[in-house]
């Protein structure tokens, strides 16, 4: 990831901002073991600062900042200003939780030649103890999961606010193990291990999420096209792939996924998409058929052998249901959807 300036003022010193990107935010969620920890060190409280109500505020601050970040290199950013820090307490079914957002306006500057110390931290080479933690906890988890230990709750935590992805293949796996178990069967860490899943992907770096996913399509399309489609991860460059490799019906459900940001790369890879469904190759046939006691005529042959008039376009034999392309009705109007959905977005991109 590239150096991100951040600053919580609305102009930067020595830089100009050349674009402005979108505003972006992130959340950072901490369980009730945050407020026993305040509690016991309330009484710090009435003699001066807490510290560790400090300690604590400073590492999910930390961690939201990061987020922001991290957000904001995907989009091209190179700095975020008006950063803004809200903190909040979420609390339902006798639980507490304790949540930081961070907003900012994530925008691409351009800093002069005398002031270019702006894109180096003096401090890049002292480690924090926060940072250390970080680690720490990083590696510990992710020897677990290696280990095909399931995460607690706790480490959900972690891996929400901080996702470590070189155990998302495996963090699927497991999920994928448990999949056809009876649910009500599973114990704690596997019950938490199905709900929180999806979530840690959504977490995750959008580009990493993608490619896992997208790379066990195939052989659980369901599953991971859930999840796909609850994280907004639509890629045009893998639906192609799908296309090209005649998983036909994967592809096109995998057209009802959304994207949170589209580019002028995305439409013209969109803008493919439309092409290659449109010039599909035809699975039936139109032929002469000769009845018993008739002349020959033409029908439609459905990819399946079923005949049919030529009037018909989609094969009314029971529970065929197919046209030339060997497309269902449902499926061609999927296809219709991301078609006005491509124009549309051609629409506003001209325009900006």
């Amino acid at each position: 990831m590239q150096k991100i300036i951040t600053t919580s003022t609305d102009t930067i010193e020595g830089a100009v901002v050349e674009k402005y990107i979108d505003v972006i935010s992130t959340n950072v969620v901490v369980g009730t073991n945050f407020f026993s920890d305040i509690g016991a060190a309330i009484t710090d409280l009435f003699g001066g600062l807490s510290d560790t109500y400090q300690d604590k505020l400073q590492k999910i601050y930390k961690i939201g900042i990061d987020k922001l970040k991290t957000k904001a290199s995907y989009l091209g950013a190179n700095a975020i200003i008006g950063i803004k820090i809200d903190f909040d307490e979420i609390s339902g079914k006798g639980k507490s939780m304790f949540m930081i957002s961070t907003f900012g306006t994530a925008v691409k500057i351009r800093v002069s030649e005398k002031d270019n110390h702006l894109t180096v931290s003096e401090t890049d080479s002292i480690v924090g103890l926060d940072s250390l933690e970080q680690e720490f906890n990083k590696r510990t988890i992710q020897g677990k999961v290696i280990a095909k230990n399931l995460p607690t709750q706790e480490d959900w935590q972690f891996l929400f606010n901080s996702p470590i992805s070189e155990i998302a293949p495996i963090i699927l796996e497991l999920y994928f193990e448990r999949l056809n178990q009876d649910q009500s069967m599973l114990n704690e860490t596997e019950k938490l291990l199905m709900t929180n899943t999806p979530s840690f992907f959504r977490n995750l770096d959008e580009n990493q999420a993608i490619e896992i996913l997208y790379e066990n399509i195939i052989e659980k399309p369901k599953s991971c096209t859930k999840i796909i489609e609850s994280n907004n991860l639509f890629s045009a460059k893998k639906i192609i792939d799908l296309i090209k490799k005649g998983e036909i019906s994967i592809a096109i459900n995998c057209l009802l996924i959304n994207k949170n940001y589209y580019t002028k790369d995305d439409l013209k890879l969109m803008e493919e998409i439309v092409v290659l469904f449109e010039n599909l190759e035809d699975l039936g046939k139109i032929e002469m058929v000769k009845g018993v006691l008739s002349k020959a005529k033409e029908k439609y042959i459905c990819p399946k052998g079923h005949t049919n008039n030529t009037e018909i376009e989609y094969c009314e034999t029971y529970g065929c249901g197919k046209n030339i392309k060997g497309l269902e009705k449902n499926q061609v109007e999927i296809i219709n959807k991301f078609k006005t959905k491509t124009d549309s977005l051609k629409s506003i991109l001209t325009k900006n």
